[in-house]
């Protein structure tokens, strides 16, 4: 909180999963939804349960306060998983492919309804044309000491490396995603970007770039 001060800007807290306390606390011409409950990498199921719930009903009670306030533009972090889990081989995915399709099992399901939940509820919020709804589908993030925990996670052989860890995605710098979400908030339009490293997204998990031989 301290620090979001020292940046100039007015933090306030309130619980997104509560509709009447979050309505209690926003005041708002733009929201951006980047809400996530995850505080280190994910490795089990279960650990992205509760960051599922924020882009399902989170989603719906930010829309609520976006109306209540009278926001007129909704800036939303999506993410090119959306797609969904799977090896694409040398598919490029684009923002005109099929997003959210259905999982392969009831977990990676519950995975994939988060993204098609956020995605719908937005489209669903600008086709009323109460809101200009933006989803930006982020590859995975990277930046300043943020592959410690992936590096200490593979010296201790406890990630799991699809394809043996020959298979690639794309990344996408953290400032780079700061700077591409005020582009947006400032100057989108009402739209789905796919918002990655200048690099195909063929959909596999490349372990090398991040663990180089000693």
């Amino acid at each position: 909180m301290d620090h979001l001060s020292h940046l100039g800007a007015h933090p306030i807290l309130a619980n997104v999963m509560d509709r009447d306390d979050l309505l209690r606390a926003v005041q708002a011409d733009a929201v951006i939804h980047a809400l996530t409950a995850l505080k280190k990498t994910p490795l089990r199921h279960q650990d992205m349960y509760a960051t599922n719930a924020l882009r399902d009903a989170g989603t719906t009670n930010l829309l609520a306060a976006a109306r209540e306030v009278g926001a007129r533009r909704f800036v939303a972090e999506s993410m090119t998983l959306g797609y969904g889990y799977g090896d694409w081989g040398e598919k490029v995915i684009t923002e005109d492919g099929p997003f959210a399709p259905a999982g392969s099992s009831s977990q990676l399901e519950r995975h994939v309804a988060g993204f098609r939940s956020l995605e719908r509820q937005i489209w669903e919020a600008t086709q009323a044309d109460w809101i200009e709804g933006i989803s930006l589908r982020y590859g995975y993030f990277y930046g300043p000491a943020s592959l410690v925990p992936l590096l200490e996670n593979l010296r201790r052989r406890s990630l799991p490396l699809p394809d043996g860890g020959r298979a690639v995605t794309s990344w996408f710098y953290l400032e780079d995603a700061a700077a591409a979400t005020v582009a947006a908030l400032e100057r989108g339009k009402e739209e789905t970007l796919a918002v990655e490293d200048n690099k195909k997204n063929d959909k596999k998990i490349n372990a090398e770039a991040i663990m180089p031989p000693h």
